[in-house]
C-alpha cells in the first residue's frame, strides 16, 4: 500500500537547501490560465483571433499542438490538475460534487510549500473535493494573492486564473458591462456575418453574435495576460520564472464545454523558459511541440523540473526536464454527470484518431445541462431551430441519441461530425 510519508517528505538537508534557495537556484513557476477556450489564438492559426501577447509568448516559448484537459468541464479537470491523478481514479469525475479525499491524496501546492516555495492562487479553486476548503493548500488564495507577498529570495509558484472567457461572461448583461467599461467594443470587432461557423451550428443570428463576442472576450483575456507578463518583467523576475499559459478545457459555445469531443478537450498550452532554464525544454524557442500532453501530466512535470520528489501515486508522465518520460501513446478522457444530468462516456486519442464509447447512448447531449441555456443565447436558438425541424443531419446530432461508439479522424474532421465507427475500412 502507498504510504504518503514515504514519498512526500523531503530529507531535512534537501528541504533546508530548497527553502533557502534563491530564484537563481530554483525556478519560479507562473501559471496563467483562462477558462472555456479551445486553441482560438493567433499563434494557433485562428483567423478571427487577435491575441498579440499570447502570440509573442508563443514566439518566445513552445506552443503545444496536442494538449488536452482530461475532462471537458472545469471542476473535474481541475481536480486532475491539482493532484496529478485522473478524476475517475479519485472519484471526482461527476461535475458538482464534494468528494472527501483521503489525506494521502497528493496536491502539488502542498508539496511545493513543504519544499519552501511561496504558493498563491488568484483565485479560483473549484476542485470538486474537500481540497476546495483546505486552508493549508496555499499560502494565499484570494483575489489579492500575489507572489510579491513572499519573503525576499523565496521561490514562488503562482496561479492567476482569468475568468473573462468563462461561458457565463457571454450573457447579455455581462457583455453590456464590458462595453460600458470600454473593455470590449460597442459592436463586435469581427462582423458576425464573417464568422466561419462549425458545421454543427446552424446559421442563426444569435449563434453568429455569440461567436463574435466570444472572440472579443478572448482579446480582452489576452490583454490581461499581457498585464501579468509586463508586471513580471518590471519586477525583474522574468528571467527566473518558467511561464505556463493554458485553458482549463475547451469551449465555450454549445457542444464544446462539457462534451467529450475534440472541441471540449483540446486546450492551448504555451510554455516559456528563460535562458537559464532553457535546458528543461524539449524544443527551441518559437517551436511547436506535437507531444501528447494532458492535465494529469502537469503536477509530476512541474515537481520534477523544480527538483522535487514526485509521489509514486501520481499518474501521468513527466514531459519536461532531465527526468522526462517517454511520450504516452494516448490521452484518456472521461465525461460523467454534468450538474443535474447523469451521463457516462470515455474517450481516447493518439492525436489523430479519437475514439469515444458512450455507455448511455439514449441520452442526447443537447438535452442535459441547463446552465448553457441560462447564460447564452446560442443554446436556445439552436434548440428552437431543431424543434422546428429546420436543422440538417449534422446539426441535429446534438439533440438525438448518441451512437454507442464514435470514431473521428481529427486532422480532417476537427469538429467531430463524421463518425467512422461503422466504416468497414476502420475496424
Amino acid at each position: 500500500p502507498f504510504h504518503l510519508t514515504r514519498h512526500l517528505f523531503v530529507p531535512l538537508a534537501c528541504l533546508l537547501m530548497v527553502s533557502n534557495a534563491s530564484a537563481a537556484e530554483s525556478p519560479n513557476i507562473l501559471w496563467l490560465t483562462c477558462e472555456d477556450i479551445s486553441p482560438y489564438l493567433g499563434c494557433y492559426g485562428c483567423p478571427e483571433s487577435q491575441t498579440p501577447n499570447l502570440d509573442k509568448l508563443a514566439s518566445d516559448g513552445n506552443r503545444y499542438t496536442h494538449a488536452y484537459a482530461n475532462a471537458p468541464v472545469c471542476a473535474v479537470a481541475r481536480s486532475t490538475l491539482l493532484t496529478g491523478m485522473y478524476s475517475s481514479t479519485l472519484g471526482t469525475h461527476h461535475m458538482r460534487c464534494n468528494v472527501q479525499l483521503p489525506e494521502s491524496t497528493p496536491a502539488y501546492p502542498k508539496l511545493f510549500r513543504e519544499a519552501g516555495y511561496y504558493c498563491t492562487n488568484n483565485s479560483k479553486k473549484d476542485y470538486n473535493s474537500n481540497f476546495g476548503s483546505d486552508s493549508t493548500l496555499w499560502d494565499e488564495s484570494s483575489g489579492k494573492a500575489h507572489y510579491k507577498n513572499r519573503k525576499e529570495g523565496q521561490p514562488f509558484f503562482s496561479v492567476f486564473n482569468i475568468t473573462v472567457t468563462h461561458e457565463s461572461q457571454l450573457s447579455q448583461k455581462r457583455i453590456k458591462d464590458y462595453v460600458a467599461k470600454k473593455q470590449i467594443p460597442a459592436t463586435p470587432r469581427i462582423d458576425p456575418s464573417d464568422i466561419d461557423l462549425p458545421p454543427y451550428h446552424p446559421d442563426l443570428p444569435e449563434i453568429r453574435q455569440d461567436w463574435a463576442r466570444f472572440h472579443d472576450l478572448i482579446t480582452l483575456m489576452d490583454s490581461m495576460i499581457g498585464e501579468r507578463l509586463r508586471e513580471l518583467e518590471e519586477l525583474g523576475l522574468a528571467e527566473d520564472t518558467i511561464i505556463f499559459f493554458y485553458g482549463d478545457h475547451g469551449g465555450q459555445l454549445a457542444r464544446s464545454k462539457r462534451f467529450i469531443y475534440y472541441v471540449g478537450t483540446q486546450v492551448p498550452l504555451i510554455i516559456r523558459f528563460p535562458e537559464k532554464w532553457r535546458d528543461l525544454a524539449t524544443a527551441a524557442p518559437g517551436t511547436a511541440v506535437d507531444h501528447l500532453v494532458s492535465f494529469v501530466d502537469f503536477p509530476k512535470t512541474v515537481l520534477s523540473i523544480c527538483g522535487l520528489q514526485v509521489p509514486e501515486i501520481m499518474q501521468g508522465s513527466i514531459f519536461l526536464g532531465p527526468d522526462r518520460e517517454p511520450n504516452p501513446p494516448h490521452v484518456h478522457f472521461y465525461r460523467d454527470r454534468m450538474g443535474e444530468r447523469t451521463d457516462f462516456s470515455r474517450a481516447i486519442t493518439d492525436g489523430r484518431w479519437y475514439l469515444i464509447q458512450n455507455f448511455m447512448p439514449h441520452r442526447p447531449r443537447g438535452r442535459d445541462s441547463r446552465y448553457g441555456y441560462q447564460v447564452q443565447a446560442n443554446w436556445g436558438a439552436w434548440q428552437r431551430h431543431y424543434d422546428a425541424g429546420r436543422c440538417n443531419a449534422i446539426q441535429s446530432q446534438f439533440f438525438e441519441p448518441k451512437p454507442v461508439v464514435q470514431l473521428f479522424e481529427t486532422h480532417g474532421d476537427p469538429w467531430h461530425v463524421k463518425n467512422l465507427a461503422d466504416d468497414p475500412t476502420q475496424q
